[in-house]
């Protein structure tokens, strides 16, 4: 059984597709187990229609759980990404919109684009909206659960 047993929500400023990834593979394991527990019947010699019957009605209870519902939001978000993001499955970030400005201002100082003796007259006059703005067109958006968040 995996490990990742943390809820993941869209009010975290970055997410990790490999979190993502963990977490949606735990919640199967939950859902699983959910529907096999509940589907258990009394009857010993139940036909394949009351199987499937059964079947359908646990998964239709398990998506009203909050388990479901997060399951359904990341396999939708992951769905949405997977294709675009080529590193997906080795670990591409997800930086929600309302971090957007402040993480590529974190990103230009962090690979050098700003240098570190930059006078504090220049950099208190950065236009870090705009250079966010320049920036998006190099990343992929995309909706988790109401949220926007832009991956690479």
């Amino acid at each position: 059984m995996t490990t990742k047993t943390e809820e993941i929500t869209n009010s975290e400023d970055v997410l990790d597709s490999r979190d993502i990834i963990e977490r949606i593979e735990y919640l199967e394991e939950l859902r699983d187990e959910f529907v096999l527990n509940e589907s258990a019947t009394e009857d010993e010699n139940p036909s394949w229609s009351e199987i499937a019957e059964s079947q359908n009605d646990t998964e239709s209870k398990w998506d009203e759980t909050e388990e479901g519902q997060e399951y359904k939001a990341l396999v939708s978000l992951r769905d949405e990404l997977e294709s675009y993001c080529d590193d997906w499955k080795y670990g591409v970030w997800l930086i929600r919109e309302s971090y957007w400005v402040e993480y590529c201002e974190e990103l230009c100082e962090d690979i050098g684009e700003v240098p570190s003796n930059l006078p504090w007259y220049i950099a208190n006059h950065i236009d870090w909206e705009g250079v966010a703005r320049e920036i998006k067109v190099d990343y992929t958006e995309a909706d988790f659960d109401g949220i926007t968040y832009y991956a690479r």
